[in-house]
């Protein structure tokens, strides 16, 4: 009880026995009991001097991060594109490719230093294993180090980056999706950073930086024409998808409910994580590897496109389209047959 007291987290005997919302709106027993049965109740979960400090140390990172990604995007990354063969007057397709580009950048270089901040813990594995994976419950709650402090902060930063420039962007066709996405990692970001639950979280932000790094790289493949990468990127990233999202998330989260409840006391915020990474960023995942296959489907019927599209809602590129393709397909002259 000491223990969870130094850092804010209150603790009680007991969990309300009428469940966790008042009167009609938890009208049946919440399975967030059958935890508190179990180990006892550790009350909300939230240390919010240790939430705040994330937010103190990220604005800085933050700006660093804008400005590095306009000045990549915008500056350098296009003329690579031209290098590499893309057209000096294909505007958009530059804008592609730069994009892409730096999201590889980003993903391959906070995945190797993902690694390195815990690839000695206890906890790391891959594929995980419900005897590593039980080293996130122990010890709790966890004491974070420098360079994880440091490791959170930029992740936080950079999806806190992407989800502004959605809006000041030219708008994307897959743009609520990655909307949902953003706002719920940043959620889960605030939410296992305020638990405590850093061992955990560094390693979710590990997984999902590592899985998509090939995916980045087949599509900056793609925009060049380099067929033999487009082909290598999308193989890998499926494997590490795959691996990474579907074989040891599942463990993480099929953990936080069966393992978690015998070990520490249950607390409010991390069942709501629990759920979190279950139901939404789970059929997040379900839904783009639905698009994956897709666009694997259509790689191998030699038919161009992204499934997992990054392309623009632009209207008056649809027009010119549609009138292009109206106009050569208006059947011949008798004199031209």
């Amino acid at each position: 009880m000491a223990q969870y007291a130094q850092y804010g987290l209150a603790m009680a005997d007991n969990a309300p026995k009428d469940g966790i919302l008042p009167g009609w709106l938890d009208p049946w027993p919440s399975p967030f009991h059958k935890a508190v049965e179990l180990s006892g109740y550790g009350g909300i979960g939230i240390d919010w001097p240790h939430l705040i400090s994330l937010f103190y140390t990220s604005i800085p990172i933050f700006v660093v991060v804008m400005i590095v990604s306009l000045v990549l995007k915008k500056q350098i990354y296009p003329r690579l594109g031209i290098a590499l063969g893309i057209s000096r007057t294909n505007k958009k397709k530059q804008r592609k490719f730069a994009n892409q580009l730096w999201l590889f950048s980003f993903y391959a270089g906070n995945a190797i230093f993902g690694y390195y901040v815990q690839y000695d813990k206890p906890w790391f594995s891959v594929p995980q294993t419900l005897d590593h994976v039980r080293e996130f419950f122990t010890g709790f709650p966890d004491e974070p180090y420098p360079l994880m402090i440091f490791y959170y902060s930029l992740s936080f930063a950079f999806y806190a980056s992407e989800l502004v420039s959605l809006f000041i962007e030219t708008k994307r066709s897959d743009f609520w999706e990655y909307v949902v996405h953003h706002i719920v990692t940043i959620i889960l970001f605030v939410m296992t950073y305020a638990a405590r639950e850093h061992n955990m979280g560094v390693y979710v932000i590990f997984l999902h930086d590592a899985s998509d790094i090939f995916l980045c790289l087949a599509k900056c493949c793609h925009y060049v024409n380099f067929q033999a990468g487009v082909n290598v990127g999308v193989g890998l990233f499926m494997a590490g998808f795959v691996l990474f999202r579907f074989m040891c998330l599942p463990v993480v989260i099929t953990a936080c409910f069966y393992i978690s409840p015998v070990i520490r006391k249950a607390a409010v915020n991390f069942y709501v994580l629990a759920h979190l990474l279950l139901f939404v960023i789970q059929l997040l995942h379900v839904f783009w590897f639905y698009l994956i296959l897709r666009m694997v489907i259509r790689l191998v019927r030699g038919v161009k496109g992204d499934a997992r599209s990054d392309t623009d809602n632009d209207t008056a590129d649809k027009k010119k389209k549609q009138i292009k393709s109206e106009s050569t397909s208006k059947p011949s002259s008798p004199k031209n047959e």
